[in-house]
């Protein structure tokens, strides 16, 4: 048998590799079925499926794996023997994309809203008025800026903080606490817009190293312009890039 036409493979150190194949049958319908390399053989998974992304659940003995039905995005396990359970099923118009598998358990994804509009010309012109009236005004600029780093510092205590008394994300309060004080005390320290730029890289340094520690993920390094290998990486760059497309159609 000949594995080609990937659109997803992962690993694990005991199992072995698994991957999402596309497949054409006789009629030329195309098909994503997920294969299992074992004892020196690809092991089929299973038959005329449309599981686009695959991971292997923790302790090897099913994987997880996504797909699209009539528009409708969908997570699978998919058990060695072929059985099929589906774990949950989205909404219309939701495009699902990588999955991370933290060692906590938790199964992260990146959902791209494919019903948002572009921006329009047809607008009120308000809009872009009052968009021109602080952008080409340094001064503005920098405290819309500031603004917006007050409202993430609010969010990521808010939803940290949650997270961490149930258990799901374990991060340390105190090194939390610490880190947004200091981010909002130097704040109001910046005097242009790289000032703050630069502040924001190394306050997002430090939450990335209290994360890794909470979800017990281990040594981890930001990739440079959208050139990620590793699943954590792709998984922050789906993020901006939805993010961008998201303020692109406020």
């Amino acid at each position: 048998m000949i594995i080609e036409n990937l659109t997803s493979r992962d690993t694990h150190p005991q199992q072995g590799i698994v991957v999402s194949q596309i497949n054409l049958d006789q009629e030329e319908q195309q098909f994503n079925d997920l294969y299992r390399y074992v004892n020196g053989q690809w092991q089929s998974l299973t038959e005329q499926q449309r599981f686009t992304q695959v991971r292997w659940s923790l302790d090897g003995q099913s994987v997880f794996a996504t797909r699209h039905k009539q528009s409708l995005p969908e997570l699978w396990n998919v058990t060695l023997d072929g059985q099929q359970t589906r774990l949950w099923q989205g909404s219309y118009g939701w495009i699902i994309g990588d999955m991370a598998l933290f060692p906590t358990g938790e199964i992260y994804s990146s959902i791209k809203v494919s019903w948002l509009t572009p921006q329009s010309e047809y607008r009120p012109t308000e809009y872009l008025q009052q968009w021109v009236r602080f952008w080409f005004d340094d001064a503005l600029r920098l405290e819309a800026a500031k603004q917006l780093q007050q409202e993430r510092i609010r969010q990521v205590k808010k939803h940290w903080l949650k997270a961490s008394k149930h258990d799901a994300f374990p991060v340390c309060v105190n090194q939390l606490n610490a880190a947004l004080s200091r981010f909002t005390d130097k704040i109001e320290t910046c005097t242009t817009t790289q000032d703050l730029l630069s502040l924001e890289a190394t306050t997002t340094k430090t939450l990335y190293r209290l994360a890794c520690y909470a979800s017990q993920y281990g040594d981890f390094t930001r990739s440079e312009r959208g050139y990620s290998n590793d699943i954590v990486n792709r998984f922050l760059d789906q993020g901006n890039y939805l993010a961008y497309g998201l303020a692109a159609t406020a």
